[in-house]
C-alpha cells in the first residue's frame, strides 16, 4: 500500500499536464493503489489551482461530496472501465488520463519504463524492493527490453548488463528473492529471448516457486550422479522436469552445462555456491568439483612419475571454476613434469658423451630452467601437502641425474681450465672487462658494470623474466666463474685477472664493505685515462643517494656496483624464506632504476653461482682443512675420499696453498648446518653466471614452435601422447593462443602464458590415430601442424609427419568374419 504522501506526489505529477485545459478528469488506477488513499476525497494544490480528488463509489455519494466540496475543478480516480453512466454531466467534458504501474514507478522510483499494462499488477512488489529499482535508475528500457528489466528489478540483480546468457543465468542464481506468481507470465517472455536450452531452465527456475539455488544443486548432483553411473531419484529433480514439460531425462545433460556456464560466469559466487556441495569422490571430468580437478592432478602426476609422460596437459586446468585456488597446485605439476622430461635430456647428454662446450649451452639454454623449479618445488611442496611424496620423488631424480652430469662437467672443465685462460669459445668472468666492456668504453659510451655476488645462471632466469616484463631489453650471454668458485677468487678475478697470491691468501673473505686498493689499481691499469668509481656495501647502505647521483651523472667513465644480497641471502638457515623474485633485492633494484635515467650501458654480470641446499651431506676427506662448506685442502688425496663426489683442482693458473677437492653434486655440501645454498664447487651451477647487457625498452617477442620426440611411426588405434613445446628467447609476450592439428580429430585450441623462469614450456595432447577405409589397407603419412598466435597474430608454426601403421591383426580378422 502507498502511503497518502505517496498517492498525492503521484496524483499531482498526472493532474499538472492538464491544468490549464481541463476543469475535470477521470484517473484509471490501473495498479489500484491509488483508490484506497483517496477514499472519501482529498483536496490538492497543482499550480495554484484546487483540485478535489475522490475515488469511484456509489453514484450518489459521489454526486453528495461533489455538492459539498463545491469544487471548480475535480478528479475522479476510477478502477479499468469503471461503469460512469450516472455522471455523464461531469465525464462527458472530462480528459481520460490512465495511471498505470509505468507513472507510479516514474514518480515515486525514478524509474522510467514504458507505459505497459504487465506493470500494473508488478508496481506494488516493485515498489517493496528499492535496490532492485536503482539497478533501473537511469538507463533507458525499450518496451522489448521490458521483460529483462522486470526481472532484473524483482530479482536485485542487473540481468540488462549481463554479458552473456550465463551470466545471467548465474545472477538469477544468485539472487535469493523470490518472484510473485504476477510475474510469471513477463518471466516466460524474458525466457524466450535466451538461447536454448537456457530458455526452458531459466522459465522453470523463475515459475517452479522453490528456492533456485537449491534446484540447480540438485540438477548438477543429479547429473554428477548419472555420468558416474549411479541412479539419481531427487524428488526435487522429477518436479522440476515435470513443471519445464520436459519429459526427456536427457535434457538434464543439457541444464547441467547451462548451470556449470553460469557458474564459470561468475567465479566468486560460482565457487562459494559449489562450496556447500556435499564432499564425494569423482572419476569423470567436470568443470566445477574441486574434486575432478584434484582426480586429474592425480592422474596426471601418476603418469609423470611412472614416466608414460613428460609434460602435462593443463588445457582442462585453465577452464577449471577453482583453478586460481588451485594454482600452487599447477604450479607443481607443471615444475614436475620439467624435472620429468630434463632428466631425460640428461640422460641423453651422459649417453652422447658431450663435451664442454654442449654441457655449458644445454644448461643455459635448458638445464638451469630445471634447476630453479627444483628450488621452487621445495617452497611449493609446504603448499600442496597432499602431493609432497611426489615432489620429493622426482626432486631426488632430478638430484641425482644432475649430479651425474656435474660429474662429467667437473672433471671436463677442470682438465680443461688451464687451457681457457688463452681465450676460447667459453669465456671465463677474468675476460669480461678487458674483452667485453673496454670495446664499449673505447667506443666513448660511458658503461656501468653491475657485479651481483652469487647470482648464478638458475636463478638469472628468473631475474631475466622480471627485467623484461619491467621494460628492459637484454643482450644475454654466459661466462664461467674460476676455481674455486668463491668471491676470494672469483670476483677479484673479474678486477684483475688471476694475479697473485697475495690477493686472497687462503682463501681469506674479501672487503665487501668498501673497494680494496689492489682492485682500484687493477681498473685503473685497465683503463687508463679513464674516470672509474666503484661502489660496494658501504656506500650503498649510507650513500645510496650519491651511488645513483653518480650513476646518471656523467662524472665517470665506468661505475662499477657490487651487489652482496644474494650471497647474504644464501648465507642464510634453509628454511628461512629466499626470493626468486628480482623486486625484493632493494639494493639491486636501486641501481637499476637509476640506471633507466641515465644514458649509461649496463652489463649486469656474477662472480659465482650457487648449488642449492639439497640437504645431502658428505664427510670431510680426513685431514683436510674445509673452506666454504664444500672446499676442502689437503696436501694430496686419499684413498677413502674416493666416495667423496669431488675434483682435485690443482694446477690452476694461479697458486692457491696446494690441490683443493671441490664438490660438484648437486645440492650437497660438508658442512652440516643447512644454508640456503652454497658455493665454492665446481658444478654447473656454481660456474656458470649471467654476463648481459642491460637496455631499456621494450623488445618484441620472439617465439618459437616445435613437436618435440615424435615418434616416425605410429601404430593404429594406439594411444600416443603428441609432445609440443613453446621457447620464449626474447620478450614477454603475455598470453598466447596455441592452435595445434591432429588427423582426424578436431582442432585443439588453448590459451597459454609463458611463465617467469621458464624459457620454454611443453603440452602433451592424446592423439589415437586411424586410417582411413581403403582397399588395399597401407602404411599412410600424417601430417602434424601447430600454429601460436601472440595479439592475434601468428608468431610462430611447427610441422612434423609421422607414419601410421595398420595394426596387426586388425584387418585379417575383419576379412575372415566376412568368409563363409
Amino acid at each position: 500500500m502507498l502511503t497518502s504522501e505517496q498517492v498525492r506526489r503521484v496524483l499531482r505529477e498526472q493532474i499538472a499536464p492538464y491544468t490549464l485545459r481541463a476543469r475535470a478528469l477521470v484517473i484509471e488506477d490501473r495498479t489500484g493503489l491509488l483508490r484506497p488513499a483517496v477514499g472519501d476525497g482529498m483536496v490538492l494544490t497543482v499550480a495554484d489551482q484546487e483540485w478535489f480528488v475522490l475515488s469511484s463509489g456509489p453514484i450518489l455519494h459521489i454526486r453528495r461530496r461533489l455538492w459539498e466540496q463545491r469544487a471548480d475543478r475535480v478528479a475522479l480516480v476510477v478502477p479499468p472501465d469503471a461503469p460512469l453512466s450516472g455522471l455523464r454531466d461531469l465525464t462527458s467534458a472530462a480528459a481520460y488520463v490512465p495511471a498505470g504501474g509505468a507513472h507510479v514507478l516514474k514518480v515515486l522510483a525514478d524509474v522510467h519504463l514504458p507505459d505497459d499494462t504487465r506493470l500494473d499488477p508488478l508496481a506494488a512488489i516493485l515498489l517493496e524492493r528499492p535496490a532492485g529499482l536503482a539497478l533501473l535508475r537511469s538507463q533507458e528500457i525499450t518496451r522489448a527490453a521490458l521483460p529483462r528489466a522486470v526481472v532484473s528489478a524483482l530479482l536485485g540483480e542487473d540481468l540488462l548488463q549481463a554479458s552473456s546468457d550465463a551470466a545471467a543465468l548465474a545472477r538469477i542464481l544468485r539472487s535469493e528473492l523470490s518472484v510473485p506468481e504476477s510475474a510469471y507470465e513477463l518471466c516466460r517472455e524474458y525466457a524466450a529471448t535466451l538461447s536454448a536450452p537456457y530458455q526452458p531452465l531459466v522459465a522453470g527456475l523463475l515459475t517452479f516457486g522453490h528456492s533456485r539455488a537449491l534446484v540447480a544443486q540438485a540438477l548438477l548432483q543429479a547429473d554428477i550422479s548419472r555420468r558416474e553411473g549411479q541412479v539419481s531419484s531427487d524428488p526435487l529433480v522429477v518436479e522440476f522436469l515435470e513443471h519445464t514439460a520436459v519429459n526427456d531425462v536427457a535434457l538434464l545433460e543439457a541444464f547441467a552445462m547451462r548451470l556449470e556456464e553460469a557458474l564459470l560466469a561468475e567465479p566468486n559466487w560460482g565457487r562459494d555456491f559449489v562450496r556447500r556441495f556435499p564432499r564425494r569422490e569423482i572419476t569423470h571430468a567436470s568443470r566445477i568439483l574441486p574434486a575432478a580437478l584434484e582426480a586429474d592432478f592425480r592422474r596426471q602426476l601418476d603418469d609423470l612419475v611412472a614416466g608414460r609422460r613428460t609434460a602435462v596437459d593443463d588445457r582442462l586446468w585453465r577452464e577449471h571454476l577453482f583453478y586460481e585456488e588451485y594454482k600452487h597446485w599447477v604450479v607443481a605439476l607443471g615444475r614436475l613434469a620439467l624435472l620429468s622430461h630434463l632428466c631425460d635430456e640428461i640422460e641423453r647428454l651422459l649417453a652422447n658423451d658431450a663435451d664442454l662446450p654442449d654441457l655449458v649451452q644445454a644448461y643455459v639454454e635448458r638445464i638451469s630452467a630445471g634447476d630453479l623449479a627444483w628450488m621452487e618445488l621445495g617452497e611449493l611442496a609446504k603448499k600442496v601437502i597432499p602431493l609432497r611424496a611426489e615432489i620429493d620423488q622426482l626432486r631426488q631424480a632430478y638430484q641425482k641425474a644432475r649430479t651425474a652430469l656435474n660429474r662429467i662437467f667437473a672433471e671436463a672443465y677442470a682438465a680443461q681450465y688451464p687451457h681457457l685462460f688463452g681465450g676460447s669459445a667459453l669465456p671465463l668472468v677474468v675476460h669480461l672487462l678487458p674483452k667485453v666492456v673496454k670495446p664499449r668504453l673505447d667506443t666513448g659510451e660511458q658503461v656501468l658494470v653491475v657485479i651481483v655476488d652469487g647470482l648464478g645462471y638458475h636463478l638469472w632466469q628468473r631475474f631475466r623474466s622480471d627485467l623484461i616484463a619491467g621494460g628492459w631489453q637484454l643482450e644475454d650471454g654466459y661466462a664461467l666463474a674460476l676455481l674455486p668458485t668463491v668471491t676470494a677468487v672469483s670476483r677479484y678475478a673479474i678486477f684483475s685477472g688471476p694475479v697473485a697470491k697475495r690477493l686472497y691468501p687462503d682463501l681469506a673473505e674479501p672487503d665487501d664493505d668498501a673497494p680494496a686498493e689492489d682492485e682500484l689499481k687493477a681498473l685503473t691499469a685497465l683503463f687508463p685515462n679513464r674516470s672509474v668509481a666503484v661502489y660496494k656495501k658501504r656506500e650503498l647502505k649510507i650513500a645510496l643517494d650519491d651511488v645513483v647521483a653518480s650513476i646518471r651523472g656523467q662524472q665517470h667513465d665506468l661505475i662499477v656496483v657490487v651487489i652482496n644480497e644474494v650471497d647474504e641471502a644464501l648465507r642464510s638457515p634453509a628454511h628461512a624464506p629466499f626470493s626468486l623474485h628480482l623486486d625484493d633485492y632493494a639494493f639491486l633494484n636501486a641501481v637499476l632504476n637509476a640506471a633507466r635515467g641515465s644514458r649509461r650501458s649496463v652489463f649486469l654480470v656474477a662472480d659465482h653461482g650457487f648449488t642449492p641446499d639439497g640437504d645431502c651431506k658428505w664427510p670431510v676427506p680426513s685431514g683436510a682443512m674445509v673452506a666454504e662448506a664444500r672446499l676442502a685442502r689437503v696436501s694430496q688425496p686419499a684413498d677413502n675420499d674416493a666416495d667423496v663426489p669431488g675434483v682435485w683442482c690443482k694446477d690452476l693458473v694461479y697458486e692457491l696453498g696446494g690441490p683443493f677437492l671441490a664438490l660438484y653434486d648437486f645440492g650437497g655440501r660438508f658442512k652440516p648446518q643447512p644454508n640456503v645454498g652454497y658455493h665454492s664447487g665446481v658444478s654447473l651451477e656454481e660456474v656458470v653466471v649471467p654476463a648481459a647487457w642491460l637496455k631499456v625498452g621494450a623488445v618484441a617477442p620472439t617465439l618459437d614452435l616445435r613437436f618435440v620426440d615424435v615418434p616416425a611411426q605410429v601404430t593404429e588405434d594406439e594411444e600416443v601422447l603428441v609432445t609440443i613445446e613453446l621457447l620464449t628467447s626474447a620478450g614477454a609476450p603475455g598470453e598466447v593462443r596455441v592452435e595445434v592439428w591432429i588427423p582426424n580429430q578436431p582442432p585443439v585450441i588453448f590459451s597459454a602464458e609463458p611463465q617467469a623462469g621458464l624459457p620454454f614450456q611443453r603440452w602433451q595432447i592424446p592423439w589415437r590415430p586411424t586410417l582411413p577405409p581403403r582397399e588395399p589397407v597401407e602404411p599412410q603419412t600424417a601430417r602434424l601442424r601447430a600454429i601460436v598466435y601472440c595479439n592475434q597474430t601468428e608468431a610462430a608454426h611447427a610441422e612434423a609427419e609421422v607414419t601410421i601403421r595398420p595394426r596387426p591383426g586388425k584387418y585379417e580378422s575383419a576379412v575372415a568374419a566376412l568368409l563363409p
